[in-house]
């Protein structure tokens, strides 16, 4: 029916790209998720084809959160955010206003360190190709815990939350990062590496040590682009064992001076 072409967008030939200008915070390098996967009408000097719009794979739909508290200052540390795709997107309208950014920034990691405040940040919210980037330099009070996985998300919360499915579950690949450099506290508990591979994503804990310092990265990347109820019961599997692998450094115990 032609009540399902309801939208125009731009095709690049040359680049073999779709772009949707009417997306006001993507990128020329950035299709929104609600376009991805649709089927389109390519209309140009050699006619009219149909076909699907592609959907991106993770890495085009990204986030990282990284921390790195020095070894002799125990509360000050840098922070780095990089987004790409609707993430980016979503950063870019979130900190539009240059004089609201810092204020924005501490509101966005207030959740996983409460009485955190900025001391500086560059802002790269611009519509570049590499997506958003934003550094920052901060401190907290003393002693203050820092959660490396907030108390509120849990994988299978934000994608299984439902015990059972009676119809497919749609999804867009994305992948997410989060990492921090630090002092552990006298007598905390450091786990080893660990893995997850399976048809619908895969997930890893990586831990370095570095002296007195403790690298622990963790990392999320969805592939599937749909479940189906046959196969929900596993993926909300997967989704629980992601969480049971991040439990561990979800909240981090800092030493230091």
């Amino acid at each position: 029916s032609p009540a399902g072409f309801d939208h125009a967008i731009a095709y690049v030939p040359s680049l073999d790209r779709f772009i949707d200008p009417t997306a006001a915070w993507h990128s020329a390098w950035e299709l929104p998720g609600a376009d991805q996967g649709a089927s389109a009408l390519v209309i140009g000097d050699a006619g009219v084809r149909r076909l699907e719009l592609p959907i991106l794979p993770p890495e085009a739909n990204s986030f990282a959160l990284l921390f790195d508290f020095p070894e002799a200052e125990r509360d000050t540390f840098r922070g780095e955010i990089l987004a790409v795709g609707v993430r980016a997107a979503e950063l870019r309208e979130r900190f539009a206003v240059p004089a609201t950014r810092d204020e924005t920034l501490r509101e966005m990691l207030g959740g996983e360190m409460p009485g955190v405040v900025i001391d500086s940040g560059d802002y790269s919210v611009g519509f570049e190709k590499d997506g958003v980037r934003i550094t920052f330099v901060a401190h907290l009070p003393a002693g203050a815990p820092v959660a490396l996985v907030p108390s509120t998300f849990t994988v299978r919360r934000r994608f299984a939350g439902l015990a059972t499915r009676n119809y497919p579950l749609d999804l867009e690949p994305l992948s997410w990062t989060r990492a921090a450099r630090f002092v552990p506290a006298p007598g905390a508990a450091i786990p080893e590496d660990g893995e997850i591979a399976t048809p619908f994503g895969a997930a890893h804990r990586t831990v370095k040590r570095d002296g007195a310092r403790v690298s622990i990265a963790l990392g999320f990347h969805l592939d599937a682009t749909r479940i189906e109820t046959a196969d929900y019961k596993a993926f909300r599997q997967f989704a629980g064992d992601v969480d049971a692998l991040f439990a561990p450094v979800a909240r981090l115990e800092r030493g230091g001076q």
